[in-house]
């Protein structure tokens, strides 16, 4: 009985240690963080887009 609370207890620790070590600002989180939050910001500075698509994108009711 000892043994299963104790090796469910570091399982318990070992999952909290896992999760502490996530940083809460990531990098390769930024640029989706970024699109969900401005999209049109995000989308309308693409150097590839014509004018014509920028200003679609920022009429567009579904951004």
């Amino acid at each position: 009985m000892h043994v299963r609370q104790l090796v469910t207890i570091l399982g318990i620790c070992l999952s909290q240690a896992h999760a502490i070590s996530i940083p809460t600002a990531s990098d390769p989180l930024e640029p989706i963080v970024r699109l969900v939050t401005t999209p049109h910001e995000v989308l309308g500075a693409a150097p590839d887009l014509k004018e014509t698509e920028k200003t679609a994108i920022q009429q567009s009711p579904y951004l």
